[in-house]
């Protein structure tokens, strides 16, 4: 007797795995989350004049986000081809790619203008005021950078010296946080004149006006 069953070769596409599925959901809240955390880190450290580290941070976040995108892009699609699951809406499809545009744009904008310096500063400008008066009054510089003794936090900035210029009337905050071959910091001159000195490597400090008072201080190296 013949046996008429028939076997059915079937070979469409599985169930996909638990890491497809976590590939194909969209990105959830703890990835924007930290996402915004780390661009809040490259602006806080984007308070300091110069900011190379964090200008640095900024261009290596936007190119691995852009890489991420990318990569993910292409293994999402594949993904979607071989398994019938629904696609996600345009709008989940694009948020990425416009994310990535925000957080260029914002960068851009945010070192363009030296925005987080500038607030900083006026955060912190009632703090060094203070700090420039003690040591004037005083007559005696504070501390050298390159000593035992450790910097100090003044408002939201942490200074590794503070030391008396031009014939002890102006007073020089510098952090090594600037550029990678200037120094840079904040000078307050009470007679609002232009202040002699400090001299680097590379000769006189640059002294730029910076508001009533204050000049950002730029040494070469």
């Amino acid at each position: 007797m013949e046996n008429n069953a028939c076997v059915v070769d079937y070979s469409g596409p599985r169930d996909p795995s638990d890491w497809a599925r976590t590939l194909m959901a969209p990105l959830g809240w703890k990835y924007y989350g930290s996402l915004a955390a780390v661009c809040g880190v490259v602006l806080w450290e984007a308070r300091y004049p110069g900011s190379f580290f964090a200008r640095f941070l900024a261009v290596l976040i936007v190119l691995l986000f852009g890489a991420y995108i990318a990569v993910r892009h292409t293994i999402r699609t594949h993904l979607f081809n071989r398994y019938p699951v629904a696609r996600p809406a345009s709008g989940n499809k694009a948020r990425p790619i416009v994310l990535l545009a925000a957080i260029g744009a914002v960068f851009s904008v945010c070192f363009y203008f030296e925005i987080p310096m500038r607030v900083a500063f006026q955060i912190s400008e009632p703090a060094m005021r203070r700090r420039a008066g003690v040591i004037l009054a005083t007559g005696s510089p504070s501390y050298f950078a390159g000593s035992s003794t450790t910097g100090e936090w003044v408002g939201i900035f942490y200074f590794d010296s503070v030391t008396l210029l031009d014939a002890r009337k102006a007073v020089f905050f510098y952090s090594r946080r600037g550029e990678v071959f200037t120094d840079e910091g904040w000078t307050f001159s009470p007679g609002g004149s232009k202040p002699e000195g400090p001299v680097g490597e590379g000769g006189p400090a640059e002294q730029l006006p910076f508001g009533r008072q204050w000049f950002q201080t730029r040494l070469s190296w």
